[in-house]
Protein backbone atom coordinates (compact mmCIF):
# COMPACT_ATOMS: atom_id res chain seq x y z
CA UNK A 1 0.00 0.00 0.00
CA UNK A 2 1.42 3.48 -0.88
CA UNK A 3 2.55 5.75 1.90
CA UNK A 4 0.89 9.06 2.76
CA UNK A 5 4.00 10.88 1.52
CA UNK A 6 3.12 9.79 -2.03
CA UNK A 7 -0.40 11.20 -1.68
CA UNK A 8 0.09 14.63 -0.14
CA UNK A 9 -2.52 16.98 -1.56
CA UNK A 10 -2.82 20.66 -0.61
CA UNK A 11 -6.38 21.92 -0.13
CA UNK A 12 -6.07 24.17 -3.21
CA UNK A 13 -4.84 21.25 -5.33
CA UNK A 14 -7.66 19.02 -4.09
CA UNK A 15 -10.25 21.66 -5.01
CA UNK A 16 -8.73 22.17 -8.48
CA UNK A 17 -8.59 18.44 -9.21
CA UNK A 18 -12.13 17.96 -7.87
CA UNK A 19 -13.38 20.80 -10.11
CA UNK A 20 -11.70 19.03 -13.05
CA UNK A 21 -13.78 15.91 -12.33
CA UNK A 22 -11.46 13.82 -10.17
CA UNK A 23 -13.12 12.16 -7.17
CA UNK A 24 -10.57 9.65 -5.80
CA UNK A 25 -8.21 11.16 -3.21
CA UNK A 26 -7.53 8.10 -1.07
CA UNK A 27 -4.81 8.51 1.56
CA UNK A 28 -4.61 12.28 1.11
CA UNK A 29 -2.77 14.19 3.83
CA UNK A 30 -4.83 17.30 4.58
CA UNK A 31 -4.17 17.90 8.27
CA UNK A 32 -5.34 21.40 9.20
CA UNK A 33 -6.69 22.07 5.68
CA UNK A 34 -9.23 24.86 5.19
CA UNK A 35 -12.09 23.40 3.16
CA UNK A 36 -14.83 25.51 4.74
CA UNK A 37 -17.96 25.51 2.58
CA UNK A 38 -16.33 23.33 -0.10
CA UNK A 39 -18.63 21.36 -2.38
CA UNK A 40 -17.12 17.85 -2.42
CA UNK A 41 -20.20 15.77 -3.19
CA UNK A 42 -19.24 12.10 -3.74
CA UNK A 43 -15.52 12.53 -2.99
CA UNK A 44 -13.47 9.49 -1.97
CA UNK A 45 -11.09 10.36 0.87
CA UNK A 46 -10.79 6.84 2.25
CA UNK A 47 -7.87 6.42 4.70
CA UNK A 48 -6.99 10.12 4.56
CA UNK A 49 -5.66 12.34 7.35
CA UNK A 50 -7.80 15.43 8.00
CA UNK A 51 -6.85 16.05 11.61
CA UNK A 52 -7.96 19.55 12.68
CA UNK A 53 -9.32 20.34 9.21
CA UNK A 54 -11.96 23.06 8.74
CA UNK A 55 -14.87 21.49 6.86
CA UNK A 56 -17.48 23.80 8.36
CA UNK A 57 -20.57 23.87 6.12
CA UNK A 58 -18.93 21.60 3.52
CA UNK A 59 -21.06 19.52 1.14
CA UNK A 60 -19.86 15.95 1.63
CA UNK A 61 -23.02 14.16 0.49
CA UNK A 62 -22.23 10.59 -0.52
CA UNK A 63 -18.56 10.97 0.38
CA UNK A 64 -16.40 7.98 1.31
CA UNK A 65 -14.78 8.97 4.58
CA UNK A 66 -14.14 5.46 5.83
CA UNK A 67 -11.03 5.05 7.97
CA UNK A 68 -10.45 8.84 7.76
CA UNK A 69 -8.80 10.62 10.68
CA UNK A 70 -11.13 13.57 11.35
CA UNK A 71 -10.04 14.02 14.95
CA UNK A 72 -10.40 17.62 16.14
CA UNK A 73 -11.88 18.62 12.76
CA UNK A 74 -14.74 21.13 12.45
CA UNK A 75 -17.62 19.72 10.42
CA UNK A 76 -20.27 21.90 12.02
CA UNK A 77 -23.16 22.46 9.64
CA UNK A 78 -21.65 20.05 7.09
CA UNK A 79 -23.93 18.04 4.81
CA UNK A 80 -22.94 14.39 5.22
CA UNK A 81 -26.14 12.79 3.94
CA UNK A 82 -25.39 9.28 2.73
CA UNK A 83 -21.68 9.57 3.53
CA UNK A 84 -19.70 6.52 4.62
CA UNK A 85 -17.85 7.17 7.88
CA UNK A 86 -17.12 3.55 8.76
CA UNK A 87 -14.30 3.39 11.32
CA UNK A 88 -13.62 7.13 10.95
CA UNK A 89 -11.74 8.74 13.84
CA UNK A 90 -14.12 11.40 15.16
CA UNK A 91 -12.30 12.02 18.44
CA UNK A 92 -13.11 15.60 19.56
CA UNK A 93 -14.72 16.34 16.17
CA UNK A 94 -17.35 19.08 15.93
CA UNK A 95 -20.42 17.75 14.08
CA UNK A 96 -22.89 20.21 15.61
CA UNK A 97 -25.79 21.01 13.25
CA UNK A 98 -24.35 18.55 10.68
CA UNK A 99 -26.75 16.51 8.54
CA UNK A 100 -25.89 12.80 8.90
CA UNK A 101 -29.15 11.49 7.41
CA UNK A 102 -28.55 7.94 6.09
CA UNK A 103 -24.80 8.25 6.79
CA UNK A 104 -22.99 5.00 7.67
CA UNK A 105 -21.40 5.36 11.10
CA UNK A 106 -20.59 1.65 11.51
CA UNK A 107 -17.82 0.96 14.02
CA UNK A 108 -17.33 4.70 14.59
CA UNK A 109 -16.75 5.87 18.17
CA UNK A 110 -18.85 8.99 18.78
CA UNK A 111 -18.23 9.22 22.54
CA UNK A 112 -16.19 12.47 22.42
CA UNK A 113 -17.86 13.94 19.32
CA UNK A 114 -19.93 17.13 19.49
CA UNK A 115 -23.25 16.13 17.92
CA UNK A 116 -25.42 18.92 19.31
CA UNK A 117 -28.40 19.58 17.02
CA UNK A 118 -27.02 17.17 14.39
CA UNK A 119 -29.47 15.23 12.25
CA UNK A 120 -28.62 11.59 12.90
CA UNK A 121 -28.70 8.76 10.31
CA UNK A 122 -32.24 7.83 11.35
CA UNK A 123 -33.44 11.41 10.76
CA UNK A 124 -33.78 12.28 14.44
CA UNK A 125 -32.23 15.42 15.87
CA UNK A 126 -29.49 14.64 18.40
CA UNK A 127 -30.27 15.96 21.84
CA UNK A 128 -27.25 17.09 23.88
Amino acid sequence: MPSYKEHIVAASELLQRYAAGERKFEQAYLSGANLQGAVLHGIDLEESILTGANLKGADLRGADLSWVDLSQADLSGADLRGACLTRADLNQTNLSRANLLKADLSLTDLSSTNLSEATMPDGKLHQS
